[in-house]
């Protein structure tokens, strides 16, 4: 697997508010940019997501993804890629943990790897978007609810 690109945002929140949101899949196009639409496709026993059709159109990456949500706390969710064409590979983490008073602190990590051979360094920029775009549209759904 690729190197992962990682980043960290404070929300002022607390961690179930923000997890629920990132639960919220088929509100991503809302928040999450280059995300067009979201379908959850099959849930967990205690009705978060486990897979979910996500479609992208964002400047080069069009694509069609499904994930798998591999594990949900309350603090921390896990996924990986099933099925894509321009990405063939892919994980992510967000993990909250307490920052200072009236806020949680957000680490997004990401790791990708591109059907299509990329230059490292043009890679991890674009993932660099992708993660910092993500936190900041996630800060700002949490926090205008």
């Amino acid at each position: 697997m690729a190197e992962r690109t990682e980043a960290d945002i404070a929300i002022s929140a607390d961690p179930a508010a923000i997890m629920a949101v990132v639960a919220d899949t088929v509100h991503y196009p809302d928040w999450c940019p280059g995300v067009r639409s979201a379908e959850i496709e099959e849930l967990f026993p205690d009705g978060k997501p486990l897979d979910v059709q996500m479609v992208f159109d964002s400047g080069p990456i069009k694509d069609t993804h499904r994930y798998r949500y591999d594990s949900w706390t309350d603090t921390e969710v896990r996924w990986h890629l099933l099925q894509g064409e321009t990405v063939t590979a892919l994980t992510g983490i967000y993990e909250c943990t307490p920052g200072p008073t009236g806020t949680t602190v957000v680490h997004y990590r990401l790791s990708m790897h591109l059907a299509v051979p990329i230059i490292g360094a043009l890679r991890r920029r674009a993932e660099k978007v992708i993660v910092r775009t993500a936190l900041q549209g996630l800060k700002d759904q949490v926090e205008s609810a």
